[in-house]
């Protein structure tokens, strides 16, 4: 089972995976908007590089959701970091 710290570590990381994905898509979307017509390669391979790293962090998120909900409420109210980052990992 899935110990607190790594299950508030993973959520972090997910977070961080996720602002990074949305950085890419705002600089493909800027580059998108611009006159000239630009290369979409770049963003194209930024894309392919992350989606392994997404599918992997969204499975070790999925297991730690399980183990979580197996945590007693006790254990669960003494972990209040962990409801908070799901939260914004939902969000």
């Amino acid at each position: 089972m899935s110990s607190p710290d790594e299950i508030v570590r993973d959520l972090k990381q997910h977070f961080a995976l996720a602002q990074e994905v949305l950085t890419v898509i705002e600089r493909e979307g800027q580059a998108l908007r611009r006159p000239d017509t630009p290369s979409l390669s770049e963003f194209c391979q930024l894309k392919k590089n992350l989606l392994p790293r997404l599918n992997q962090s969204l499975d070790t998120l999925r297991k730690h959701r399980i183990n979580w909900q197996k945590f007693s409420l006790d254990e669960r109210a003494r972990h209040p970091e962990i409801g908070m980052l799901l939260r914004q990992n939902q969000t």
